[in-house]
Formats: C-alpha cells, structure tokens, sequence
C-alpha cells in the first residue's frame, strides 16, 4: 500500500489532483497510507475478552466513543472530550500508531499527538507515548467522519482479514 501512496502522487498519475487537492485523490491516499497502521491495530486481541480490539471498540454499547482511535490514520481527529477509555487495547493500538508517526508526514504523524495528550489527560500521564516526533503532514484531510471514512477503515479491515 506504500507503494501506490507514492504512486498516486507521481505526475504520471494523479500528481496533478494531488498537488490541487482534490478530496477524492486525497482520500486515497490518506487510505493507502493508513492501510498499515490499521491492518496492525485491526489484528491486536484484547487480554480481557479474547476478542479483536476493534471488535470490542466498534460493538461496545457502555462506550461508543472507543471506535474513534481508528480514524487517526485516516486524517480524522479524535473529538475534544472524546472518552475512548484507559484499556490495554488503547494502549497498545496508540503504541502501533506511535510508532507508525514517528517521523512520517501521514494523517495519522498529524493526528497523533493530539489524541495522545488526550488521552493521557483522561488516563494519566505516560499511558501513551506523547514524544512522537512529527513532519508536517504536507496535506489538508477532511477532519470530520464521514461516508468515505467508514468505508476506508471497512476496507482496510477486510484486506486485513482476507491476508
């Protein structure tokens, strides 16, 4: 997925949309970038119920703010007051994506820090990494979900599933 991120930005493609910010072309290659972070964090199991983490986030009725962490590499931020939760799968998805960010210019290298100073006022200091070094994400995303965000993170998890 690497691959066609940088691809779709070569001017043999659609270099020309991209540079002109065209929302489609900007989708998918926010998608592309996003494809590793979440196959990643998609495949991360809870020690606690024994099911997928996403499974648990995006199922929960007690707690339906705690799908939101998987649309940071997607370019959507996470919502002020947001309250994901302070469980071992946050963390261990958050450490996924710092690692991910680290250095990168993504949605999610943008995304990170917010949500990581976030989520570390709600579950104390240092239960995620908040010293991510960050480019410049280069890129104007939507920051809202939307239609198109749904279907991205359903598509990576279904590559996901299917590898």
């Amino acid at each position: 997925m690497a691959s066609f991120a940088s691809q779709i930005r070569s001017p043999s493609n659609c270099g020309a949309d991209y540079t002109s910010q065209n929302p489609t072309v900007l989708q998918a290659y926010a998608g592309f970038n996003a494809y590793t972070p979440l196959y990643q964090a998609g495949c991360l199991k809870s020690n606690q119920t024994g099911n997928y983490c996403f499974v648990d986030a995006a199922t929960s009725l007690s707690n339906p703010a705690g799908q939101y962490i998987y649309y940071l590499p997607l370019g959507v931020d996470l919502p002020s007051g947001a309250k994901v939760g302070c469980t071992q799968c946050v963390k261990d998805i958050m450490t996924v994506f710092a690692q991910s960010a680290a250095g990168q210019s993504s949605a999610l290298a943008a995304d990170y820090l917010p949500a990581a100073t976030q989520i570390d006022q709600m579950c104390g200091s240092d239960f995620v990494s908040t010293s991510v070094a960050k480019k410049s994400a280069g890129i104007q995303t939507r920051r809202r979900a939307s239609a198109w965000s749904w279907m991205g993170l359903s598509l990576v998890f279904a590559f996901a599933l299917l590898s």
